[in-house]
């Protein structure tokens, strides 16, 4: 009943009636051009390019027991692995407690395949960087050294989309760097038997304690509040070892810290010729005090457990989100 009172009422506007058509009008416009407003005004998404927010296809993988893990590696083709082989991407989210229980021979085998998909889809997702700053690149039609975004140097933007140009921003503050010849250095891949000998090294087949309670297989340090106390710690010093989410978090800041830090400048220069592993060792000369001693180690993992093997093996096509995933989306963004 009092529904059907309220109907009979009048519009009004403040003291004056009004045509309810007219009102009706008016909001639908409002609405209409409150809508246009926010699409065409809105700040470009951050997610349009994170990259890395393409393994979400991928779940992360717990286990329970070394002997899970195992199982879990051979129920996925992941035990018997050879070069040129297709690797499905299960992504381990960290190595079980009991880990280092395994004999030795079978805790390196696991290791390398724990780690063999892992490392391939990190550098699946620079691949994708890398195609996507290069396409951006051919669509700047004027010479251009440095990226700025700001002040009266910006010619070179003329062309590129909103986005293109957020993304080329983006890129040059995690890379650290706005010059594009180094941009270009930086912004790369390297080689899988690189990432594995030194995830085997620093981490002992990932037995160690930083592995183990942190997901760091790289001893890579961080000075942070969130950390693990190495027992050893010389007195006066405060860094600690950083500690990681997942298995693919450690790698990606481990090859992160390869392709941004200047001690690793000689290792990107390296890379500019080859892409041979024993060769990019030289680079590493300052991720460890031992120097040289350490290149020799890293390089003997590398030989004696014959890792470059798995530089030939791909992630298999049929788990691998479209090649070229950065291309599409940016090319189609206006």
């Amino acid at each position: 009943m009092n529904a059907s009172l309220d109907e009979d009422k009048p519009v009004v506007f403040g003291r004056y009636p009004a045509d309810p058509d007219m009102v009706h009008l008016v909001v639908g416009v409002t609405l209409v051009l409150f809508f246009l407003m926010v699409v065409y005004l809105k700040p470009p998404v951050e997610d349009l390019f994170d990259f890395s927010r393409r393994t979400q296809s991928y779940p992360l993988v717990e286990v329970d027991s070394r002997h899970d893990l195992v199982s879990k590696l051979q129920s996925n083709d992941l035990w018997d692995v050879g070069a040129y082989s297709e690797i499905k991407p299960l992504l381990i989210s960290r190595l079980p407690c009991d880990f280092s229980d395994l004999d030795i021979i079978t805790q390196k085998k696991a290791f390398i395949h724990t780690l063999l998909p892992v490392a391939l889809v990190a550098l699946a997702e620079i691949e994708d960087e890398r195609a996507a700053l290069q396409l951006i690149m051919q669509k700047i039609s004027v010479p251009v050294k440095r990226f700025l975004f700001d002040g009266e140097e910006l010619h070179w933007q003329k062309g590129l989309t909103r986005n293109e140009i957020y993304f080329l921003k983006t890129i040059c503050q995690k890379y650290r760097t706005a010059k594009v010849a180094e941009l270009l250095k930086r912004v790369n891949v390297v080689p899988v038997s690189l990432v594995l000998a030194q995830g085997a090294l620093e981490s002992s087949w990932g037995g160690s304690r930083f592995a183990l309670e942190g997901n760091n297989l790289f001893g890579i340090w961080t000075w942070g509040e969130k950390g693990i106390t190495p027992a050893d710690r010389e007195v006066g010093k405060v860094h600690k070892v950083a500690i990681y989410e997942s298995l693919l978090e450690s790698v990606r800041a481990y090859i992160l810290m390869l392709n941004r830090v200047s001690a690793y400048s000689y290792l990107r220069q390296l890379r500019v010729d080859s892409m041979d592993s024993l060769e990019l060792v030289n680079g590493l000369l300052y991720y460890s005090e031992r120097r040289g001693d350490y290149i020799a180690d890293i390089a003997s993992v590398i030989n004696s457990n014959q890792l470059q093997i798995y530089d030939h093996c791909i992630l298999a096509s049929t788990h691998l989100a479209m090649k070229g995933f950065g291309q599409i989306r940016i090319s189609s963004l206006n």
